[in-house]
């Protein structure tokens, strides 16, 4: 006959991994754009890491564990150990979710998959080419001339995640933005639209804000809410921008527009950089994840092996 305490553990386990892979995934959506894909993760990718890592560890704690769930639950020691492999569980499936992620980047910007922009056709496509010198906006933070940019802005002072601290550094907010801009490589332009994209840009600068200092000449305040509410601290702004000539490499779906095709939607990434140089660093990127991605999870397996006396 099952233990009645072990259905319960099992139970309250399956609700735990629920509410964390939905906490994940709203903590995700919620984070400001440039940190939602900064590490080849969405939403939808850390749910699943973290509900795979918390349901590989109640799994190895159940099947491979020596120990009853009395005695791993009734010691704090044990339920430190056994939470701080946890822990390394999770990260490790999200480096591996992060690997998967940037393993599809690098797929699609493969210089063998990117097509001529004056021959793109209504659907998904991969292009590259030059910015052309057109309509431009000036970037919020710096005031530069661009056709997108990423921002994101970063607080320091006591208070911001334990009040013993004496100097966290936090990043409160950011964004992105830009206006349709040409892109061409010789054989014809094509528009495109970085409105919801996907950005990973080049040009990066920053812009300290000190409490009571003047704003600087292009500052244009994209974040109103973080000057009033933390005023009395440093803020340290944080802007990548996209300018005309520069060379970049897009992908996602065409649709056709009364003026032509235009490349635009949510699942639209604009990279700096040639189709060769973006799908090499990619690769890499990729590769390295998911290397520590396998070892971290190989180490957490055994460490919990090892602290519900399984090994």
């Amino acid at each position: 006959m099952a233990d009645p305490f072990g259905l319960f553990l099992g139970f309250v386990a399956l609700l735990a991994v629920a509410f964390l892979a939905v906490y994940a995934y709203y903590e995700s959506a919620g984070a400001p754009a440039p940190l939602r894909t900064r590490h080849g993760l969405t939403p939808g990718r850390s749910a699943v890491a973290v509900a795979v890592g918390v349901g590989v560890a109640v799994l190895v704690v159940a099947v491979g564990g020596r120990l009853s769930f009395e005695a791993v639950f009734a010691s704090r020691r044990y339920v430190l150990r056994v939470g701080l492999w946890v822990v390394v569980l999770v990260g490790a499936c999200e480096a591996v979710a992060g690997g998967y992620g940037f393993a599809r980047r690098w797929w699609r910007c493969r210089p063998d998959q990117v097509d001529a922009t004056g021959r793109a056709e209504t659907g998904p496509t991969a292009v590259s080419g030059t910015v052309t010198d057109g309509h431009a906006d000036a970037a919020p933070v710096t005031g530069r001339s661009a056709v997108c940019w990423s921002w994101s802005v970063s607080v320091t002072g006591p208070g911001l995640r334990r009040y013993d601290e004496d100097d966290p550094h936090r990043t409160v907010d950011g964004g992105t933005g830009g206006c349709p801009f040409v892109l061409d490589d010789g054989s014809g332009p094509l528009c495109v639209d970085p409105t919801d994209a996907t950005l990973a840009l080049d040009g990066e600068r920053s812009v300290v804000r000190r409490p009571d200092s003047e704003p600087p000449d292009g500052f244009a305040d994209p974040a109103p809410s973080v000057e009033a509410d933390y005023a009395d601290r440093p803020r340290e702004y944080t802007e990548a921008v996209l300018r005309p000539g520069d060379t970049v490499t897009v992908w996602g779906a065409v649709v056709s527009d009364d003026d032509g095709p235009v490349l635009r939607g949510p699942r639209t990434t604009i990279v700096a950089g040639s189709p060769a140089g973006v799908a090499r660093r990619y690769r890499r990127r990729a590769a390295g994840y998911a290397l520590a991605g396998i070892a971290g999870g190989a180490v957490g397996v055994l460490g919990l092996l090892w602290s519900v006396g399984g090994l």
